[in-house]
């Protein structure tokens, strides 16, 4: 028999009450106070657990608007909200103690798709790996890249503004966000997006909350603009604060709010819907697996690589790759990563290339694999060997062994599992080796077990 679970943590008189209003308000969506329910959402991919007082999913933006709406009654400004997509964010952003607001279950509308314009509005719930198989028939994608895109929402990536594997051609998500809707605290609905001149002073006259919005924050952004640009550090990904820098154009004099929206992380309004930008799928695409002695070698062949023209440099370290070949990934991925006679492949550098003059990118490949050649022959730069990968089932095998880094970490043999807790350190490429030199030096002084594995091409 399976024993009872006794002293469940209760759903507060507050939110009792919050709820039950909230539901016979007309809220369409589901409403779900159940331990269960709230014990899926006190967790994320990170290390952190937080157990919410209830868990609802919107239906519409009205139901959303009508949750927030009530929240701004007297009665209930204690309430708290956080928004939640795949639940895929590595720093415990979806957690709280309060209201989850879980936009992934009823949130994936896809439509107003224009190959031409090459954009398509999607609402907060769609999941990037879905949304990309059902636009590459017109030879199109959305480009920012990150290792949990078969579940995270394009909500979670821009309150995230997410950026990973290809960002140092394509950016992050904030590069690609035409306009969002969103609601705002107190229940009100509005689009943000590049406005200028006339189109501009009808916002900055517009009445309520959002009128305020624009009434205040560009003067804000204006008055303060040659502070913001000496003091912003000067960042690929804004994670230090709200985005001011690129709120505001002085050249042009346009003001686009979405970018304060991007990687606020839902605590500026909730996100409903956005228009993307799309990228033309690159008519080439090749990889170089380079093979090394140790991980530091292999962090400091970086640049070199990111100097060839590469779409991206991803590294494994040696932690990562032996539970890879232990794992039924191994399978589909040994014949790309072939073993080194004599050595032991102590790290791996993932190098792409890809664009839409094939030929040029397969030019740049091949110049690279011969200068890689040489350096395993003399034996420089502690390269072992380097191989193509030129068909799309093998770059997808490799890619499906580096995405799957957290998970085979976690999957380790032992009672004691590793979970990931150091996550976008901000470090240029150029000093990544040394830095991880001595991070791993602390590590291994406090007897802590590690894998590394990341991005080595934009310093994130």
């Amino acid at each position: 028999m399976i024993p009872r679970i006794d002293n469940l943590p209760e759903v507060s008189t507050l939110y009792r009450e919050y709820l039950t209003e909230l539901k016979n308000l007309g809220f369409s969506g589901d409403i779900e106070e159940e331990h269960s329910s709230r014990l899926l959402c006190a967790t994320d991919n990170s290390v952190y657990q937080c157990m919410p007082q209830a868990v609802i999913f919107p239906r519409s933006c009205k139901d959303i608007a009508l949750a927030m709406k009530l929240r701004g009654h007297s009665d209930y400004k204690r309430v708290i909200f956080t928004p939640r997509g795949g639940g895929t964010g590595t720093n415990g952003q979806s957690l709280n103690r309060g209201i989850t607001l879980d936009c992934s279950r009823y949130l994936k509308e896809v439509r107003n798709f224009n190959v031409q314009k090459q954009e398509i509005t999607v609402q907060s719930g769609v999941i990037k790996d879905e949304l990309n198989e059902l636009i590459k028939k017109e030879g199109l994608f959305f480009s920012p890249e990150l290792s949990t895109s078969s579940r995270a929402t394009i909500g979670g990536m821009i309150s995230n503004d997410a950026a990973g594997q290809g960002s140092l051609k394509y950016g992050r998500t904030s590069s690609h966000i035409k306009a969002v809707t969103v609601v705002l605290t107190d229940g009100s609905v509005a689009t943000f997006g590049p406005v200028s001149g006339s189109e501009l002073d009808k916002k900055m006259n517009l009445p309520g909350l959002e009128g305020d919005l624009y009434r205040k924050l560009v003067p804000l952004l204006k008055d303060n603009r040659a502070k913001i640009c000496e003091i912003f550090p000067k960042l690929n990904r804004f994670m230090t604060g709200y985005d001011l820098f690129h709120a505001y154009d002085a050249d042009t004099g346009t003001v686009n709010l979405s970018r304060l929206i991007c990687g606020a992380e839902g605590t500026l309004g909730i996100l409903y819907e956005a228009v993307l930008d799309l990228t033309p799928l690159p008519k080439y695409r090749g990889l170089l697996v380079v093979k090394y002695d140790n991980f530091f070698s292999a962090l400091k062949n970086a640049i070199p690589l990111i100097e060839a023209g590469a779409l991206s440099v991803e590294t494994v370290d040696s932690k990562v790759l032996k539970l890879a070949m232990q794992d039924n990934i191994w399978l589909s991925v040994q014949e790309y990563i072939r073993e080194v006679p004599g050595k032991e492949i102590a790290g791996l550098n993932i190098v792409e290339f890809a664009g839409k003059d094939a030929l040029q990118e397969q030019e740049k490949l091949d110049t690279l694999y011969k200068e890689l050649l040489s350096c395993t022959k003399l034996g420089n730069a502690g390269i072992l060997g380097v191989q193509k990968v030129l068909n799309s089932q093998g770059i997808a095998a490799v890619y499906g062994m580096r995405k799957k880094a957290v998970g085979l970490l976690g999957n380790a043999a032992g009672r004691r599992k590793l979970v990931a807790f150091t996550e976008d350190t901000v470090v240029p490429p150029k000093d990544l080796a040394d830095y991880i030199r001595e991070f791993r030096a602390l590590l291994d002084a406090k007897g802590v077990p590690y894998g590394m594995f990341g991005h080595v091409d934009t310093g994130l």
